[in-house]
């Protein structure tokens, strides 16, 4: 009698004698054993999914979910109405102020001064209101991701980017809305942005000679104003977008 291998020996109780064919050697017998043994088995395992602790992540919350918060800024809205109230106040008393100041000057008299203060209290006025309405949109988008997405994730990922850019990432990421690069949202957001940072990043250039165009302090006289009608244009577009934040909004006067 033929000596049996030992894996054929081993498997014989599992899957029952092989006859060895005429002529061929017994590792045939294994072979045939271990392709046997070793036939890969399909196991459909749809009805139990297993989900890695590694696949478990956060989900962007709602806008009106529970909670507390900090919030920076929250008035900055109504600061920026009160100072563009304020502002134009102080516009009318110095058009009065320059129309005198002319008139005195072309009868040929000495005019007198416009007065320091009202001057130095308009451009502040002028200033605070454009401020105040880009850091109205800034700190109402800095609590909107913060609650939506958590601070660390918003943080990591979002503060950073520009005011334009950070209403696109935001709306795409929580309301699932994609804004194309022309919409009105993201020109009216570019437009407080460029008005502020022109405010607060002053820069110094050559003078150049006058070209006779309209004085600095009239061609800037409407700033304000925009400003101001860019913020709330801001809120009412914002809200149309994702109607969750109306809630979440600076309150105005």
């Amino acid at each position: 009698m033929s000596k049996t291998p030992w894996t054929d020996r081993a498997l014989n109780g599992r899957l029952g004698h092989c006859a060895r064919p005429e002529g061929r050697d017994e590792l045939v017998t294994v072979a045939v054993s271990l392709s046997l043994c070793f036939k890969p088995v399909a196991v459909d395992n749809r009805e139990t999914p297993v989900e890695s602790e590694f696949m478990v992540f956060a989900k962007v919350q709602p806008a009106n979910r529970e909670g507390a918060w900090e919030v920076d800024g929250f008035h900055h809205r109504t600061e920026a109405k009160l100072a563009l109230r304020r502002c134009e106040e102080l516009r009318v008393r110095l058009n009065e102020e320059l129309d005198r100041h002319e008139r005195e000057r072309k009868s040929g008299a000495v005019p007198r001064r416009i007065p320091n203060d009202l001057t130095d209290e308009y451009r502040f006025l002028r200033t605070a209101t454009v401020v105040f309405a880009a850091m109205a949109v800034e700190g109402f988008l800095n609590y909107y991701g913060v609650k939506r997405l958590g601070e660390d994730f918003y943080s990591a990922n979002f503060e950073r980017l520009s005011l334009a850019q950070k209403v696109s990432a935001l709306l795409a990421t929580c309301a699932a809305q994609l804004l194309s690069n022309d919409a009105e949202l993201i020109a009216v957001t570019k437009r407080l942005a460029e008005a502020r940072n022109a405010l607060v990043h002053p820069k110094s250039r050559e003078a150049r000679r006058a070209s006779g165009g309209p004085l600095p302090l009239a061609a800037q006289a409407d700033l304000p104003h925009e400003s101001v009608e860019n913020m709330e244009r801001f809120f009412t577009l914002f809200g149309e977008v994702d109607p969750q934040a109306i809630g979440m909004m600076p309150w105005s006067e």
